[in-house]
């Protein structure tokens, strides 16, 4: 008879929306909160139905990690989140305190949609179809070079 706890474990749950959108919600089960399996799964339900009735493309756990690849962008970036969260926020103004982005955030209904006008950074030598200030096609808008296993063929 084993005497360890099963006290460390979680659950995911994931939900498709009808558009494509992936929804998720995670309940750790530690010793502290002292859930049940069953409690520990119900309140991974109950955090799911929340996200899909927020009615967003992305979940809260996802919304703020995509701020700084809308703000190293090129052009206009949008998405539709539920509720923004405080952490989201908080990214938005800590990302405008250091690149010269422009987000905007508009509350539509259940929903938030957060436009950012993007910086539009590219690292030197990288393939873009973008043209540079002058707009002339620079070096970064060159094809990719051939892969190595392309090039012995």
């Amino acid at each position: 008879v084993s005497t360890q706890s099963t006290w460390g474990s979680s659950i995911t749950l994931v939900a498709e929306t009808s558009t494509g959108c992936l929804l998720g919600a995670t309940q750790f089960r530690d010793q502290k909160l002292r859930l049940s399996g069953a409690d520990c799964g119900q309140k991974a339900a109950t955090k799911l139905l929340a996200e899909v009735a927020g009615g967003g493309c992305v979940d809260q756990f996802t919304q703020d990690q995509l701020l700084i690849f809308m703000a190293l962008a090129s052009g206009v970036s949008q998405v539709r989140t539920g509720a923004l969260t405080e952490h989201s926020k908080l990214a938005i103004e800590t990302v405008q305190s250091m690149l010269p982005c422009r987000f905007e955030v508009k509350e539509d209904g259940p929903t938030t949609v957060v436009t950012c006008e993007g910086v539009g950074l590219t690292a030197p030598g990288v393939w873009s179809t973008g043209q540079d200030t002058n707009g002339k096609r620079g070096r970064d808008s060159s094809p990719p070079l051939e892969s190595k296993q392309a090039r012995q063929d």
